[in-house]
C-alpha cells in the first residue's frame, strides 16, 4: 500500500476545481505532507502543473470556508 495518496494516483490537478471536490483534494495534499513531507513536496512542484496548483492554493488563503 502506498504512503502517499498521489503514488495511487495523481489528484494535484483536481486543485483547480471548485467546492466540496477542490477541498477534498486539500485533504490529501495535507495527509501527504503529514505522511511524507520531503517527497510531497518534490513531486508537486516537479509537477508540470505546479505553477497552477500553487496559484489555486493561495486562493485557498483567501477563502471564507474555515477548512
Amino acid at each position: 500500500m502506498p504512503l502517499t495518496h498521489w503514488e495511487e494516483k495523481d489528484y494535484f490537478g483536481l486543485l483547480l476545481r471548485s467546492g466540496d471536490q477542490a477541498f477534498s483534494t486539500l485533504e490529501l495534499l495535507v495527509d501527504d505532507l503529514h505522511a511524507d513531507k520531503d517527497s510531497t513536496v518534490t513531486v508537486f512542484l516537479d509537477h508540470a502543473g505546479s505553477e497552477d496548483f500553487l496559484w489555486a492554493l493561495v486562493k485557498f488563503l483567501g477563502n471564507s470556508n474555515p477548512r
